[in-house]
């Protein structure tokens, strides 16, 4: 009786252990964004920079002089619209839409704003990196 009810919580114990141990792709996206978000309110630009695969030049080149120009306030997620992953393709690809609001001061402008991102992703080892961004107003669809 004994060993059984050892049996059966030794298994519960590893079964939760490799459970928790299992990262999804979708999991690594969203963790990927949030720390994004976070950079973004500490005004840290290097470390949003470093989410952009090292060979997208343009993408680099296009986010540090729109960050040179912005500063965040209060800046948060308030919905991931969709997640598609790619996986069938090499190297594997993803897109992840999600919506963000916050303050900002951009070119003289200050005050509340919401965008709707766009990020293309591709898989390096075991995380994201952004390959293509873009940002439109979620009401209108138009692209900023």
């Amino acid at each position: 009786m004994y060993i059984a009810a050892l049996t059966v919580a030794a298994l519960t114990v590893a079964i939760g252990v490799i459970e928790s141990s299992i990262v999804t792709d979708r999991e690594l996206a969203m963790e990927m964004i949030y720390s994004g978000a976070r950079a973004a309110n500490a005004n840290d630009d290097p470390k949003i920079i470093a989410l952009v695969h090292p060979d997208q030049q343009q993408s680099i080149n296009r986010l540090t002089r729109e960050l040179s120009r912005t500063t965040f306030e209060n800046l948060r997620i308030v919905g991931v619209k969709s997640f598609e992953n790619q996986a069938e393709v090499s190297p594997q690809t993803a897109s992840i839409n999600f919506v963000i609001i916050g303050s900002a001061t951009h070119q003289g402008y200050s005050g509340p704003f919401h965008l709707e991102v766009q990020l293309k992703l591709q898989k390096v080892g075991k995380q994201w990196k952004v390959i293509e961004f873009d940002y439109s107003n979620p009401r209108t669809g138009t692209s900023l």
